[in-house]
């Protein structure tokens, strides 16, 4: 069986009944399930130099729930589903995010912190004038008072 026989005998087209559920009714209420579904396929095939066929492929369908439409006394509402597992997971995100900024700001600033009795130019440097805030006159009059 070649590659597109074996795809198109897999993939089904999406249809109403792929996305939509049966509608269930109860006291008046009609309720529809919707799903959000993603299909994707591919493949690929050659023949080498001895004139020998080959080839592969596949197909994947992913549905998650996307909620229901709600029938009552004429009226249609949407529900959207709520999904824990993809909150959890974007929540995560986030803290990872603000904790690995969080730590790189403070390995930063604790790089660039210099302490009080250390001298922040020597004599003599490149920082050691007098009008530089970081010169070297700068830490004397800081030492001596």
């Amino acid at each position: 069986m070649k590659l597109l026989d074996q795809l198109s005998a897999a993939a089904h087209p999406v249809g109403v009944e792929t996305v939509f559920a049966e509608p269930y009714e109860k006291d008046g209420v009609t309720v529809i399930a919707a799903a959000a579904v993603a299909r994707v396929a591919g493949g690929g095939g050659g023949v080498d130099e001895l004139n020998h066929e080959g080839g592969g492929g596949g197909l994947l369908t992913a549905a998650r729930p996307a909620g229901a439409f709600i029938v009552k006394a004429g009226r249609v509402t949407w529900r959207p589903a709520f999904d824990l597992n993809r909150l959890l997971g974007a929540i995560t995100v986030v803290a990872i995010v603000h904790l690995l900024t969080k730590w790189r700001i403070e390995r930063s600033r604790a790089l660039r912190t210099v302490p009080a009795d250390q001298p922040l130019a020597s004599p003599g440097s490149a920082l050691d004038t007098d009008d530089h805030p970081r010169s070297g006159a700068a830490n004397r009059a800081r030492q001596l008072g």
